[in-house]
């Protein structure tokens, strides 16, 4: 929504593959300039929850692989979600609570799926969306549906 439109009214978006590799936290104020040692690779303004990545300036060339220009029209749109991240609009549900409400629903192979993903999540190796993602194919959005919104409709397998 930030880009300029060209002279035709066309707005350009480059589409980019990232190598992240080993991230660390930089806070928003900082003024680092490069990895804090050579275990990192890029930083992040929030390991858990990352809106902003950063790819040092020495590493951009092998790290940043241009794939797409996207070029659109944009007039007005009134739902800014469109084009930002969209957020939950329902209640969380722990984690504990939804192991307890799917754990007849699910197969234990995937009920072990689930728990590894969360230890990983727990341990930061990948973000919340990246989690929730992960929760979503091995759950399935009907029965994530049915949990949080308390309905009754999907049956144990």
């Amino acid at each position: 929504m930030t880009s300029v439109a060209d002279e035709n009214g066309l707005r350009h978006v480059l589409l980019c593959r990232v190598i992240l590799g080993k991230v660390e936290n930089v806070p928003a104020d900082s003024k680092q300039s490069q990895p804090s040692s050579k275990h990192y690779d890029t930083g992040v303004d929030d390991i858990s929850s990352p809106t902003k990545h950063i790819i040092w300036t020495a590493f951009m060339n092998s790290y940043i692989h241009p794939d797409y220009i996207l070029s659109f029209n944009y007039n007005s749109i009134t739902d800014p979600v469109v084009f930002g991240t969209l957020k939950p609009r329902s209640e969380y549900v722990l984690f504990p609570n939804l192991v307890a409400k799917i754990s007849n629903h699910l197969k234990p192979s995937q009920m072990s799926l689930l728990h590894k993903s969360y230890r990983i999540y727990q341990e930061q190796k990948i973000t919340r969306e990246v989690w929730i993602n992960k929760v979503r194919k091995i759950v399935g959005d009907r029965l994530l549906h049915s949990v949080i919104t308390g309905g009754g409709d999907v049956r144990p397998i």
